[in-house]
């Protein structure tokens, strides 16, 4: 498929305000010359993301993510460049080509765009639910190995999503017969062995 010209992705990036976009997930408040808030990206009580507007750029001083605004609905939102590209092109009225793709093609295109957002997604769900794991009253004795002993601090733990996973093979299985996960994507994503779902 031919790739969208770097004018035109330099295009969307100066015409949309990234600003409004992020706002539209993360309440940022004006910090002199930047927009500040708390960061999508992990779990924080001071804000350490931080936007700034005339360079059309994001950053956290907490877990180091940054990017422009295509980059931040990508990691967000779980989505593929070029959907959100031509998202963000409509959105600011920007004509973008069109490439010429066979119904097959396009079909298959959008099943592996689509599958992919779903183990994206799922994920992103698994990790929440060994967060909350670690931080419930079940999560003791981790927390007293991971911040006592070995001194591992918040800003570490969140950047790298530390979690616990509580005794018993079965306690994802249940979380994720409780979501509805279907077992065959959970299994897609490694998450689960053919053994473990028998009850989803």
């Amino acid at each position: 498929m031919p790739l969208i010209p770097d004018d035109k992705i330099a295009e969307i990036r100066d015409r949309i305000d990234i600003v409004q976009i992020i706002g539209e997930f993360v309440p940022l408040r004006r910090s002199g010359a930047n927009w500040k808030g708390l960061c999508p990206f992990h779990a924080e009580r001071s804000p350490s993301f931080n936007v700034n507007q005339p360079k059309q750029m994001y950053h956290c001083f907490g877990c180091g993510k940054s990017g422009d605004v295509i980059r931040f609905l990508m990691e967000h939102e779980g989505k593929p460049f070029m959907e959100v590209v031509r998202e963000l092109a409509k959105r600011g009225g920007i004509d973008l080509p069109e490439p010429e793709v066979s119904p097959a093609a396009m079909e298959a295109r959008k099943r592996a765009e689509s599958d992919r957002a779903r183990m994206l997604k799922l994920n992103r769900l698994v990790s929440d639910f060994f967060r909350e794991q670690y931080a419930a009253p079940a999560g003791a004795r981790a927390r007293a190995y991971v911040e006592e002993k070995r001194g591992i601090a918040a800003p570490t733990r969140d950047a790298f999503l530390l979690g616990y996973a509580p005794p018993g093979w079965d306690a994802l299985t249940r979380f994720l017969e409780s979501q509805r996960v279907p077992h065959e994507l959970a299994e897609s994503a490694g998450l689960i062995r053919a053994r473990e779902h028998a009850r989803l």
